[in-house]
């Protein structure tokens, strides 16, 4: 059999089992390799090579995050918080929160600026004795 030939029933079933198993369990793809014996590079490959294989390892992905989001829902109502917070680790382009902030205007860089830049925020800003009212009568 060719290296760049080989289909899922190459595989032995009870090594797909495991693996599936511990996938479906939470597990990383590389631990769960690793559990059943198999080195990450052979995973990657099998991934890569095997379409049958990377469809049965995603949908166990994909089982054990339907099966967290559901334990987050329920357990929303005492707090979410720990759930979301493992969401937001294993799958951070979907879960995080990102805050982009657009700057207009000039960037004024070296000390001098950075110093009269102060001096106009804190003239502009700076309480004034006409300003001040007073709940005193």
């Amino acid at each position: 059999m060719s290296r760049n030939k080989i289909k899922l029933s190459d595989i032995d079933e009870k090594l797909l089992e495991g693996i599936r198993k511990d996938l479906e369990e939470g597990m990383f793809e590389k631990d769960a390799a690793m559990l059943n014996g198999v080195p990450g590079r052979t995973y990657r490959f099998w991934k890569k090579n095997v379409p049958e294989f990377k469809l049965m390892a995603n949908t166990a992905i994909l089982k054990y995050k339907k099966k967290l989001i559901q334990t987050i829902n329920v357990n929303s109502v005492k707090s979410g918080k720990t759930g979301l917070e493992i969401l937001r680790r294993r799958w951070p382009k979907e879960w995080n929160v990102s805050q982009k902030i657009k700057h207009e205007g000039k960037v004024e860089t070296g000390t001098k600026k950075i110093a009269d830049l102060l001096q106009k925020l804190y003239r502009k800003y700076e309480p004034r004795k006409d300003r001040v009212h007073s709940d005193v009568s």
